[in-house]
């Protein structure tokens, strides 16, 4: 399973427009996208997290790897449903006046997403390399790249406004439940 899901990060990274045709394609459903490659994406979050803290990079505290663990969990999950929600009615508004596209939103919302988690998991074990959060913005090709394929009726003057939306909520939610989170579990 892993193996497919590098592989798949992979040719995202590669060739985006190649890659989101054959995601097309594939045509999977909900479940599956989110089973077969978001979910083990963010069990290695977790990892990662558990990892760096273990490896001694951060005083070691099993009531602190908890709350961390949590806090990851919780945004990540929290932040994507809340991405894939909120995209979903955003393309049902006035500012696409399309229809709701719940299926298109996961599979844009869970492949766009995975440079960011490949990316917290590596800076999780070892947090000198925080300048790998650069690579983040590589996630605004994808998503413009993905956007064109996988969601049905965008007018192409709007895409650029739609990739801006999707990146910021791709981004903002996972941070925004996080400091909630923090904020409470003090």
């Amino acid at each position: 399973m892993y193996k497919a899901i590098v592989k798949r990060i992979v040719d995202l990274v590669k060739s985006p427009q190649t890659e989101w045709v054959h995601i097309e394609e594939e045509n999977r459903g909900i479940n599956e996208i989110q089973n077969s490659f978001f979910y083990p994406l963010v069990a290695a979050v977790i990892l990662g997290t558990v990892l760096g803290d273990v490896l001694g990079f951060n005083d070691f505290s099993l009531a602190r790897i908890s709350k961390e663990t949590i806090i990851v969990l919780t945004s990540t999950f929290a932040g994507y449903f809340i991405a894939v929600t909120a995209l979903n009615e955003i393309i049902a508004s006035r500012l696409f006046n399309m229809e709701k596209q719940y299926v298109a939103c996961v599979r844009l919302i869970a492949y766009s997403s995975s440079i960011m988690l490949c990316i917290r998991t590596v800076v999780a074990i070892v947090p000198d390399l925080f300048i790998l959060y650069a690579l983040n913005f590589y996630t605004a090709y994808i998503i413009w790249e993905g956007s064109g394929v996988i969601i049905k009726g965008l007018e192409e003057n709007r895409r650029a406004f739609f990739m801006v939306i999707c990146l910021v909520l791709l981004y903002v939610s996972p941070f925004l439940v996080g400091k909630l989170m923090d904020m409470m579990m003090r």
